[in-house]
Formats: C-alpha cells, structure tokens, sequence
C-alpha cells in the first residue's frame, strides 16, 4: 500500500507539536516556508469554497514560503460534508489532495443535497487518475474516519465552531477577519 509521506499537526492546548505520519491532510514542509496556517475546512460549506479561492491567490502571491494544512472540520447542519472529508483524506492518500479539494469545491453543488454521494466521489477520483478500488476502500477505513475524528476533536480543543477557521501562530481567525488574508499570513511569519 503505498501512501504520501507527509508532516501531520497535532494540537495540545495551543501548542504545536508536529509528528511524522504515513497519510495527512498536512502540506508538505519546506525550508523556505516563513508562514504556516491551518485551515479547518468543510467540503460542503459555500464559505469555505469561496474562501479556497482567496487561498488560492495567497499560495500564487507567497509561494514556497507559506505552508497550508487543512483538517476535516464537517458541520453537522451540512449533511455530506464528512463523507467529502473521507473522500479528502482518501485522495490524500494517493497524494491527490489538492485536486481532491477543487473537485469537491467546484462541484458542490452536483453531491452536497445527494442522497448518497459516494458515486459522485468515485468519478472525481477516477478523473484525476487515481485507484478507484482503493479510494473506495480507503473512504470506508477505520484510518481515514479515525483521521477525520481527530481533526474535529482538535478543532473542538481549540475552539472551532465556524468554517473556514484558520489558525496561524496561536491565533484563531473566523468569519469577517479571514477578508484580510495578506494580514494573518504577514502577522504569522516566523
């Protein structure tokens, strides 16, 4: 089973501790990086598919230099939205996330009200090339529900109860304060 290497965050009160794990959500880390947010994130959330254009512009004007980690943060109102997070993390897991996460934004409107959208999931997985069988299988594992369970119990410790909330240096971001973007991520820089 092959899997993407990547840094996975893990939050102790306010304190950032990273670990090595097989599969994250987690960006990959780079010596340039000067500004890390964490970004909890709801597929089916309209704000957090119009707030990943405003993260689109920050990562084409920063570059290298900022660091973005998303964790699964579905909203119990939106009724899809933690099966797009198993459908996330399982693309993350072929190393497919980012374009995992535009499918899913785009196309929001074609699985957000379906009554089952797993079917919708397996052709954006199929479209960008990735093993269906194994997205399949990995959307239903214990280690992808446990990995989505773990992100909410963490944004719960922190305070999260809005998306998108990020997080840059110790400090939470939510609704109106997020529309000055260049601003955290300038404030956040180590």
């Amino acid at each position: 089973m092959s899997q993407t290497n990547a840094t996975r965050c893990f939050f102790l009160g306010m304190t950032l501790l990273t670990v090595s794990a097989s599969s994250s959500l987690a960006s990959a880390e780079s010596n340039s990086v000067t500004a890390r947010l964490t970004v909890f994130t709801d597929y089916q959330c309209s704000t957090c598919r119009r707030f990943e254009s405003t993260l689109d512009r920050a990562r084409a004007k920063y570059g290298a230099s900022l660091s973005v980690d998303f964790k699964n943060f579905p909203l119990r109102r939106h009724k899809n939205a933690t099966k797009a997070a198993y459908a996330a993390e399982s693309s993350a897991r072929q190393g497919k996330l980012r374009q995992m996460q535009d499918k899913l934004f785009r196309g929001q409107a074609e699985w957000a009200y379906s009554s089952d959208p797993s079917a919708k999931f397996v052709d954006y997985a199929r479209s960008l090339n990735m093993d269906a069988d194994k997205f399949t299988a990995d959307m239903d594992s214990s280690g992808v529900k446990e990995t989505v369970d773990a992100d909410i119990r963490i944004g719960k410790s922190l305070g999260v109860h809005e998306t998108p909330t990020v997080l840059a240096r110790g400090k939470i971001y939510a609704g109106s304060a997020l529309a000055n973007l260049d601003g955290i991520i300038d404030d956040s820089k180590e």
